[in-house]
């Protein structure tokens, strides 16, 4: 028993937003391996249990630790799955009656009223556009369709003829949405369509995350698709452990493992969802500034923010963006940011990191 005391541990291992269904997968698996080998300990440890349900296109998963004594599982869980539906109707295109579907197909210069919570997440998307130049940009739907890589998309995934590229930007650009903040509405410029996938995942997790903290629960960990926050401690009364990913279809493992309390974190990367045509590999990633997918040296880029909306929305705006420009602005704007860098073009054996100076100052320990 000492033994197993001594090995115990639980490693998150985050996922980029294309594999969450193996992010979710190895989500579970840490999860029941820890709780059983706590179980297993001489020492009696504080009550935890697992919370998990679909949404979103992938799985809800939350741990809780030591909850009030007046706390009702089986009601919480039904909370969560009423508030995720909730975010779902306002955010989710695959939705036809949704508070997004619904201005996606709303013509130029009419304005829609829109909950708070829709509202708030596109004003984030928004800031953080500004703040990367436009390299973070929630109507870039078209263009990542046009590459083959939108979610359903039936396109073959090739490089586009150059004048489809140049036509298709005309259909892209943030700078045409327009908010109202005091009546809470929505107008657009000219036709455009928004998507929130880039960002619509962290801010489930804050939500959620404020549920628990109203029923009093003072230690959890939250992730939806790899987007993840945690508050308090975890079952071992330690800081939660979570495992940035190594970068790689030949390694498995973390490639850091960082210690968070009340923070968030989120990973975006390109090493999982590209193709490659005559021996270049074109990632996922699409720059909306230039229409095409991006080529630099970024293997993934992890966030720590205080929301894990911002820090999902952070991550791919830096990945966008490339090593310079994002190192620069990291460091600029105070962002907690951990990049792992291909060292030889795009090998999958070799790799270099780099760490923002914020990052660093929050794991100097």
């Amino acid at each position: 028993m000492l033994l197993t005391k001594q090995i115990y541990r639980v490693v998150l291992l985050l996922n980029i937003k294309m594999r969450l269904s193996k992010a979710s997968f190895l989500f579970v698996l840490y999860i029941f391996i820890g709780t059983f080998l706590v179980a297993c300990s001489e020492k009696v440890q504080p009550e935890s249990f697992l919370l998990t349900g679909p949404t979103m296109g992938t799985r809800y998963h939350i741990t809780v630790v030591s909850p009030p004594s007046e706390f009702n599982q089986e009601k919480l869980q039904t909370s969560i799955d009423k508030l995720l539906v909730d975010i779902n109707q306002q955010m989710s295109t695959y939705i036809t009656d949704s508070e997004i579907s619904i201005f996606n197909q709303l013509g130029t210069n009419s304005w829609q009223t829109i909950s708070t919570d829709f509202f708030k997440v596109v004003e984030l998307s928004q800031s953080i556009s500004l703040l990367s130049d436009g390299r973070f940009d929630i109507t870039i739907g078209p263009l990542v369709n046009l590459w083959g890589f939108g979610a359903g998309s039936d396109k073959e995934q090739k490089i586009p003829d150059e004048s489809l590229i140049e036509q298709t930007k005309s259909k892209v650009g943030w700078q045409n949405l327009v908010l109202d903040k005091e009546k809470l509405a929505i107008q657009k410029l000219k036709p455009i369509n928004i998507d929130l996938s880039a960002i619509a995942k962290g801010y489930g997790v804050d939500k959620v995350s404020n549920l628990l903290d109203e029923n009093n629960i003072e230690n959890y960990l939250v992730e939806i698709g790899g987007e993840v926050k945690v508050k308090g401690l975890n079952k071992e009364g330690k800081l939660w452990r979570l495992g940035i990913e190594t970068p790689s279809l030949l390694q498995q493992g973390a490639q850091k493992i960082v210690h968070l309390r009340d923070q968030a974190i989120a990973t975006s990367g390109d090493y999982r969802n590209y193709f490659e045509e005559d021996g270049v590999r074109f990632s996922h990633t699409i720059d909306p500034i230039t229409g095409r997918s991006v080529k630099h040296n970024i293997a993934s880029v992890s966030v720590v923010a205080a929301t894990a909306a911002e820090a999902d929305g952070l991550a791919t705006a830096l990945n966008v963006m490339g090593f310079d420009k994002a190192q620069a602005l990291s460091n600029r704007e105070n962002i907690a940011a951990y990049f792992i860098l291909y060292d030889n073009e795009q090998s999958e054996t070799n790799y270099r990191i780099w760490a923002s100076n914020s990052f660093n100052r929050l794991f100097s320990k």
